[in-house]
């Protein structure tokens, strides 16, 4: 999906976007981190004077996926990359709304209620969300203006969004009934510091705060 996105950037001989990583948080085998480390090894090897571009993940605020083994190998590759090249941006990024061959939870949410399936949901669970536009807006204005550089940034909404409330918005607007089970069960995912990216975010004129974002962002996703 951010490889996709982020195509413009291809022809490009003075930047490296890095987007063939593990993407799967639910990913526990060994040789998928291995093999995202022995690519990100050789391309910093291959390529040592141009800016490297690494996409992480917010989910080290995540209480329930922060000791797994995914964010702990991300968290790796940043100290790697940190380690290895004089000019980097790492990006934090928060859940991505978008198309995506993977399946991300706005993709398992949409596809159940589409098929009529149930499924079961966790009472006290959110996530933090951006639209996948939103997200390239910002990184890109960040590269070409030469900010924030060799630093680790949050790319991510300031609000969180509970899991009840996503499905009552994907339920509108697919104009469809979502079959679930309310758990009580979940922990609510941390705030994230967004303050390195605020200043951006108004310029860009992107609403986080608006009432339609989430549903304009599904829109999207979905070609309505």
């Amino acid at each position: 999906m951010l490889a996709k996105r982020f195509e413009e950037y291809s022809g490009l001989d003075n930047i490296i976007i890095f987007a063939s990583g593990v993407s799967d948080s639910r990913e526990t085998k060994a040789e998928s981190f291995g093999r995202e480390k022995k690519l990100l090894l050789e391309t910093l090897s291959n390529y040592p004077e141009r800016d490297f571009v690494y996409f992480s993940t917010c989910s080290i605020f995540d209480p329930e996926a922060a000791d797994t083994p995914y964010v702990k190998h991300k968290l790796a590759m940043e100290q790697l990359i940190a380690s290895m090249t004089k000019s980097y941006y790492i990006f934090r990024v928060s859940q991505i709304i978008g198309k995506a061959d993977n399946t991300t939870l706005i993709n398992y949410i949409i596809n159940m209620i589409r098929n009529h399936k149930p499924f079961k949901v966790w009472r006290r669970a959110n996530r933090n969300l951006i639209g996948l536009d939103d997200v390239f807006a910002i990184v890109d204005y960040i590269i070409k203006n030469k900010i924030l550089k060799n630093q680790i940034i949050n790319i991510a909404s300031p609000n969180n969004i509970s899991i009840i409330d996503l499905i009552n918005l994907i339920e509108k607007v697919l104009n469809l009934k979502a079959i679930c089970t309310v758990i009580d069960k979940g922990e609510a995912y941390s705030k994230i510091n967004v303050d390195q990216i605020s200043a951006i975010v108004q310029k860009l004129d992107i609403k986080f705060d608006s009432e339609d974002y989430y549903v304009n962002c599904i829109k999207n996703m979905l070609d309505f």
